[in-house]
């Protein structure tokens, strides 16, 4: 059996045995988070190429009903990109495709208002700066559950982009626009519909029981039905978009763990090398963390690779220690199970005697900066993640506020390093750059640092309301905002006709749920437009009209 070695391992370990009070606890633990007659999940377990565990629980179809069994097929969502990336990189392997070539190259006509070139390689790791289609239509006030949104709506909209979130290549951010145009790009170098092409590329792989759906609307055998329940009873999702090469892949959880057991060397229904190659970070791209389809990352001292799917109430979870050739699969059509969680509990009981619980980020910062009075630090500041939280001082000691949670008390440490109240693990120290930019970075051993910027403070002139009120359209979305003060002090957004009331939360800044809108000024003050973010979307812009 071949033996799969990454970067900074010399050999991989044996896999460990699977003991029997962990299979007894993890099926416990299955069968605990599914009451009877509800929407289920199933879980298995790879060990050094051999399938030594799967359990199912709860209802495929509530309506029947079906119980999930090893026969039953689950939406898997963005775990998917893992066999759209394979099919690329199989395609490079043969000399077909080049990763370090514009994609356009073999999709000419594709998104031709974006003027730098963006590679092959830069879409499957999510450094190309194309803005995700999904937050895109979202602007626009469609619904994409609710409408038959496929790849030829994606690219519609896509082509009449002419702008990025970042130059391709400086950054990352995750997007499926990447992956659609991926699916799309394979269909064009194979002449075939993707669909066709990824449904016998999976068959060839031993996945049987895996497809990716033609359109909405064509019948799946033995498909489990997505269900939430939002505490008024369980409710079937509008399973009507169908995109190709992000997700929409149709799959058992025996297909997925086939795929699992030839990762670690058995069976393998590709050649070595390329099966090895797709399971590591792509070389010479500026972003490590992401590779063909699949994340990368540490665990209890263990490195893992990974990828979730979510779509609608379907989830799944791949999770993989490389260390010790071991995969956790976790398919789901119930929307209060977290795939995520799941697998992460299973690692506990399956592996808990193998990590070494290694601290893996830094506890602290190398250098703590002086920064003087405390008095400019405070007030509002906006995390990486689009958390808002405020600093504010109470006699005499530091707080940390976010709405609706409790306040915490930071605890001097030393001149500038502070630990939460509550977790004396999670440290704070606050960061101000050479242009006077202030922020803060928040460490902790078992994540990686997260940092805030500060928002300028809210204006309270009163010419200040007028001054941004206005008419802005978006022509990459053809999306209208119009922005008004009303008499009680509020700013209401009316997008496409339907109102939101905005949180002024800093001069020139306002926020509605995932969006954040800025207003832009020219050299005299008055506003020319609004740049919007949503999610995956960053700086769309709205040109003042009136």
């Amino acid at each position: 059996m071949a033996v799969w070695l990454v970067p900074g391992n010399s050999a991989a370990q044996a896999a460990p045995a699977l003991q029997d009070d962990a299979v007894q606890a993890i099926s416990r633990l299955v069968e605990e988070m599914v009451e009877p007659g509800q929407p289920g999940a199933g879980v298995g377990i790879v060990l050094g190429g051999d399938v030594v565990f799967s359990h199912y629980a709860g209802l495929a179809n509530l309506d029947t009903p079906t119980p999930i069994d090893a026969s039953t097929r689950f939406n898997i969502a963005s775990v998917a990109k893992q066999y759209t990336a394979l099919m690329v990189l199989e395609l490079a392997q043969s000399g077909r495709v080049d990763l370090s070539q514009d994609f356009r190259t073999y999709l000419p006509g594709v998104m031709e208002g974006i003027d730098p070139p963006i590679s092959v390689g830069q879409l499957i790791n999510h450094t190309s700066g194309i803005r995700d289609v999904y937050d895109l239509y979202f602007i626009t006030n469609a619904t994409w559950y609710e409408t038959d949104f496929d790849n030829r709506t994606a690219l519609t909209l896509l082509n009449r982009q002419v702008a990025l979130n970042f130059e391709p290549g400086t950054d990352y951010r995750y997007s499926n626009s990447n992956y659609i145009l991926l699916a799309e790009l394979v269909s064009a170098v194979v002449d075939e519909p993707f669909h066709v092409y990824a449904t016998r590329f999976l068959s060839e792989r031993g996945l049987g029981d895996s497809s990716i759906r033609r359109r909405y609307g064509v019948v799946i055998p033995r498909l489990a039905r997505a269900y939430g329940n939002y505490g008024s009873g369980w409710l079937e999702d509008a399973d009507i978009a169908n995109t190709q090469g992000d997700g929409f892949m149709y799959a058992s959880l025996p297909d997925l763990l086939r795929w699992e057991t030839q990762i670690w060397g058995a069976d393998r229904s590709l050649p070595d090398d390329l099966i090895e190659m797709s399971q590591r970070p792509i070389e010479g791209l500026s972003n490590p963390a992401y590779g063909y389809g699949l994340e990368f990352g540490f665990y209890r001292g263990a490195r893992t690779v990974f990828h979730e799917g979510a779509t609608g109430s379907y989830n799944t979870h791949v999770l993989r220690f490389p260390d010790f050739q071991a995969s956790i699969v976790v398919v789901s059509n119930n929307r209060n199970i977290s795939a995520v969680a799941l697998a992460v509990r299973t690692a506990n009981l399956a592996f808990d005697n193998v990590f070494t619980d290694a601290a893996t980020y830094p506890a602290g910062p190398d250098v703590i900066s002086d920064i003087g009075s405390l008095d400019g630090f405070l007030g509002l500041y906006e995390l990486d993640s689009g958390t808002f939280v405020r600093l504010v001082s109470r006699d005499g000691d530091l707080f940390r506020e976010i709405e609706w949670r409790e306040p915490v008390r930071l605890i001097p440490e030393a001149d500038n390093l502070y630990h939460y109240e509550t977790n004396p693990n999670l440290r704070l120290t606050l960061t101000q750059s050479a242009e006077g930019r202030r922020g803060f970075a928040l460490y902790a051993p078992s994540q990686s640092p997260q940092f805030a910027q500060q928002v300028p403070p809210t204006p309270d002139e009163e010419t200040y309301p007028a001054s941004i009120e206005g008419r802005y359209f978006n022509a990459e979305t053809e999306t209208e905002i119009i922005l008004q003060h009303t008499a009680d002090g509020e700013y209401v957004m009316v997008k496409n006709d339907r109102p939101r009331t905005l949180q002024l939360v800093g001069r020139d800044y306002l926020t509605w749920n995932d969006y954040r809108i800025r207003v832009v000024r020219d050299g005299r003050g008055l506003s020319t437009g609004l740049t919007v973010d949503r999610n995956r979307v960053r700086n769309l812009d709205f040109p003042r009209q009136d």
